[in-house]
């Protein structure tokens, strides 16, 4: 679904952040495809886009949480990709809260 294809955008722009920094020219495309990608998917019906983008959100945050508990048994607790790890979850984690939170108003 066009909610399923955000919500991978959304994790890919976040694990993006990362790795370059906000200016970097491949940002600036991450953030246009989420951007169209939500334009699409905002098209219809907002209510129920919204509640799908964030059961999609959901299921990559799930998967991210797998991915760090993956890094944390294989790294040490400085390294730099549980640092990572631990990035891309509060990222995703903060997503659903923003969607969450527009959902309200």
């Amino acid at each position: 679904t066009t909610e399923t294809r955000l919500a991978q955008a959304i994790r890919g722009r976040v694990e993006l952040s990362t790795a370059v920094k906000a200016d970097d020219p491949v940002m600036a495309e991450a953030v246009a495809t989420e951007a169209a990608l939500r334009d699409l998917a905002f098209a219809d019906d907002v209510a129920t886009t919204r509640r799908e983008l964030i059961y999609a959100l959901t299921n990559e945050l799930s998967d991210a949480l797998a991915d760090r508990e993956q890094a944390s048994a294989r790294y040490e607790p400085t390294h730099p990709e549980l640092a990572k790890a631990d990035a891309v979850v509060t990222g995703l984690t903060a997503a659903i809260n923003r969607e969450v939170h527009r959902n309200r108003v």
